[in-house]
């Protein structure tokens, strides 16, 4: 009776860590949601393409060479970076996702290993 115990809680245990380490999370920014957002779309769009909402700054500089950007946002996500300019009518006009992979963290790691 006792062995039938502990074969139980050893199956309980297994079955709990295996609900957390491969329970379905919800839409996060990366990399390839960066990828399909495009130039022409409104921030609209890309907020709700890339899943979360930005980073905004405005940035003197880049509005000056190109004249008419007036709004920057910015997206990091663990392998990558987002930025969208956007132009006066509130469009994107230049769309920039760079490739920015980071160090694996902890459950990463551990999560790859039973991939």
């Amino acid at each position: 009776m006792r062995r039938w115990r502990t074969v139980v809680l050893v199956v309980l245990v297994a079955v709990v860590v295996a609900a957390f380490l491969f329970w379905p999370r919800g839409p996060r920014p990366c990399l390839a949601t960066f990828e399909s957002v495009r130039e022409g779309m409104t921030r609209e769009e890309v907020v709700a393409i890339v899943g979360g909402p930005p980073e905004t700054f405005p940035d003197p500089s880049i509005q000056r060479k190109l004249g008419l950007t007036v709004l920057v946002d910015e997206w990091r996500a663990d392998d990558g970076r987002l930025r969208v300019y956007y132009g006066k009518d509130g469009r994107a006009e230049f769309v920039q996702a760079l490739e920015m992979p980071g160090p694996p963290t902890f459950w990463n790691r551990f999560r790859d290993l039973f991939r």
